[in-house]
């Protein structure tokens, strides 16, 4: 048996003409609000004012910076720059006696501490049987090499 397995099910439906139902919310709102600023103020000021607002509505309606559709971006950008900070780690300042801020000298070291094992580490079981490893192999005797012709320790 076979089965019709969907495809583009990311992909909006194009409700009114071109446009997706919300792209054309967005267009209609920024376009929107432009054309009620012109009957409201001077073409000047509703060119000026509303603009911004129109450009908002294409952005919101076809940009997606890195596969995210805009209004999450702005959701985001908005709680990050109206929620608090936590910085984990700043340079501490030293006033000097003048008066002016210097760079503190470098804190004092704490101790660091060390873990105790019931026994001996896995790592240093395995670094002793390497050690012995490498003794226990026999040296090559080179004749040619003046070293060992003249005794001296390899």
């Amino acid at each position: 048996m076979q089965f019709r397995v969907p495809q583009f099910i990311e992909v909006e439906a194009k409700v009114i003409g071109p446009f997706s139902f919300r792209q054309f919310v967005f267009l209609a709102g920024g376009i929107g609000f432009m054309v009620m600023l012109w009957f409201w103020v001077s073409p000047f000021i509703a060119i000026l004012i509303g603009a911004p607002f129109a450009a908002l509505g294409v952005a919101l309606a076809y940009w997606r910076p890195y596969g995210m559709p805009f209004e999450k971006v702005l959701e985001a950008a908005f709680w990050y720059f109206t929620s608090r900070h936590l910085y984990l780690w700043q340079k501490p300042q030293a006033k000097a006696q003048g008066g002016s801020e210097v760079a503190a000298t470098a804190p004092a070291q704490r101790p660091i501490p060390t873990i105790r094992t019931t026994g001996p580490s896995k790592l240093r079981e395995l670094a002793f049987q390497l050690d012995v490893q490498r003794r226990a192999r026999p040296k090559r005797e080179d004749p040619n090499d003046p070293k060992q012709r003249l005794g001296l320790q390899v």
